[in-house]
């Protein structure tokens, strides 16, 4: 299903490439996340005393900002996918829904919706975050 946007047609994406990105970006997560709190750990006490707001400082940053500014995440752009949110850069009742409604998608519904498919099976293909904020992910074609 194409969406046309100005100039631009905004191609619907499959659960099976979401899920894909959702799990490259988990990896790219987990990596950033262990190199910076070694580097961080070892520096600084940190992350002892506060380690869920070192982690979330992590997630904020590499999720939400870049989200964000650039809508889209470091797995997204290796794939070729954004974010489309016409208010780029600004902080929208919708964004701020899509921004919480996704930690669900990427951390805990990813497991079972790659064993159960059956869950995620519908004629939209939309993840959570996408069909309650009203943002979607999509491939541009211009």
């Amino acid at each position: 299903m194409a969406i046309n946007i100005g100039d631009q047609v905004n191609i619907a994406l499959s659960n099976r490439l979401k899920l894909n990105i959702l799990f490259v970006d988990f990896i790219i997560f987990s990596f950033l996340f262990l190199t910076i709190e070694g580097m961080i750990y070892s520096q600084v006490d940190f992350d002892r005393v506060f380690p869920w707001l070192f982690r979330l400082l992590i997630y904020f940053m590499f999720f939400t900002l870049s989200e964000l500014l650039f809508n889209r995440t470091l797995g997204m752009r290796l794939f070729k996918v954004s974010l489309v949110n016409k208010k780029r850069g600004e902080l929208s009742k919708a964004f701020v829904k899509y921004s919480f409604l996704v930690v669900l998608d990427r951390f805990i519904l990813i497991i079972l919706l790659y064993f159960f498919r059956i869950f995620f099976h519908s004629k939209k293909n939309l993840l959570i975050s996408e069909k309650y904020s009203g943002l979607r992910w999509s491939r541009k074609q211009y």
